[in-house]
């Protein structure tokens, strides 16, 4: 019987097992990652004790924890083990799935069961109901442009929902002080810039992020780009039918993950058109707002790595960025002065 939404199972069985090999790290748990010749197993054991019947397995190759689909084209559920170093994330991802159930939207994987596996290592898990379609990275060939319009609007409008849900008490805080001086450090140690570029990143990104969002802990997805957005082909076009993965789930300011998911996506100024009219239908793009999303790249990447693809891109010579250029490069201009009717100001929220 499957377990309701409302009234999660959770089970830990103490009998140790000895079903799969000792994991210490996630280096090693990606080396049995996706193999179904260990996993089937300890996947119909976890099925076996919340009363599930035996179906086919599939591995999904999502990231860094084994994930399975169980079932046949349309998968009942989908079986993902946390490994003992992965123990964070299985806690944040069940905590911001149940928060999101209680509101009710954006749509992602329902839970309907949890656990341990005392094995070698000790593994935890979830049993969840996915969302249907498949992630928009491995389809994106398939898409017209303007499908993918659509998609990137529709994302945005999901992740409004989702910005919009007080974060739970258990998952941490975006630390920006903490990650602004990690952030400082990658780019100097990159040597890829000049001294006076990198006295202007001293000077400018600590004001910047340290400004707290207004709502204090917005639910933030903490890792949003295409491999955890779900999409599917329906009524002539491709549409968005949910998130995934929230195993970096956090609480912050959501500007956080605004900019990175859009370069994730493939840097479109249409695109990101379209997204910011989808996550902030009301809003007006000013220079102020595009630098606070700008320093939050460096942030959300713990470095120089979107800037220096940004400047290979464009053949920019990384040593002449400037921090306005920089800006412009990571957040085109292509949105300053629109505003909605109300006009009220991004720079604000």
């Amino acid at each position: 019987m499957l377990v309701d939404t409302m009234h999660v199972m959770t089970i830990a069985m103490h009998m140790r097992t000895r079903l799969l090999p000792q994991v210490g790290s996630w280096k090693a748990c990606g080396r049995i990652n996706n193999k179904l010749r260990i996993w089937r197993r300890p996947v119909a054991v976890v099925l076996a004790r919340h009363g599930l019947p035996p179906a086919r397995i599939q591995p999904v190759f999502l990231g860094s924890s084994p994930v399975f689909l169980v079932g046949g084209r349309t998968p009942r559920v989908m079986v993902k083990f946390y490994p003992p170093v992965g123990l964070q994330h299985w806690k944040r991802e069940s905590a911001a799935l149940q928060a999101v159930a209680v509101r009710g939207e954006p749509p992602v994987p329902r839970i309907m069961a949890s656990g341990t596996l005392c094995d070698r290592s000790t593994w935890h898990y979830l049993i969840m109901v996915p969302v249907p379609g498949t992630a928009v990275r491995w389809v994106s060939n398939r898409l017209m442009h303007r499908d993918w319009l659509t998609v990137m609007r529709e994302a945005g409008q999901m992740l409004r929902q989702l910005h919009a849900i007080p974060a739970p008490r258990e998952l941490p805080s975006l630390d920006a002080a903490a990650w602004t001086q990690r952030a400082l450090r990658a780019c100097a140690a990159s040597h890829r810039f000049s001294t006076e570029f990198l006295a202007e990143l001293r000077d400018r990104l600590p004001a910047l992020t340290s400004t707290p969002h207004r709502s204090g802990r917005a639910l933030l997805h903490g890792d949003m780009n295409g491999t955890h957005i779900a999409v599917k082909r329906q009524d002539g076009g491709w549409h968005v039918t949910g998130f995934f993965d929230f195993g970096n789930a956090l609480a912050g300011d959501p500007i956080y993950e605004c900019l990175p998911f859009w370069h994730s996506m493939g840097n479109d100024p249409q695109g990101l058109r379209a997204f910011i009219r989808g996550w902030r239908p009301t809003a007006r793009i000013t220079k102020a707002w595009r630098e606070r999303a700008s320093a939050y790249v460096l942030l959300h990447s713990e470095g120089p790595g979107p800037v220096l693809q940004a400047c290979r891109m464009l053949r920019i010579d990384p040593t002449r960025l400037t921090w306005n250029r920089l800006c412009d490069l990571l957040f085109p201009p292509v949105l300053d002065g629109q505003s909605a009717a109300n006009g009220r100001r991004l720079a604000s929220r």
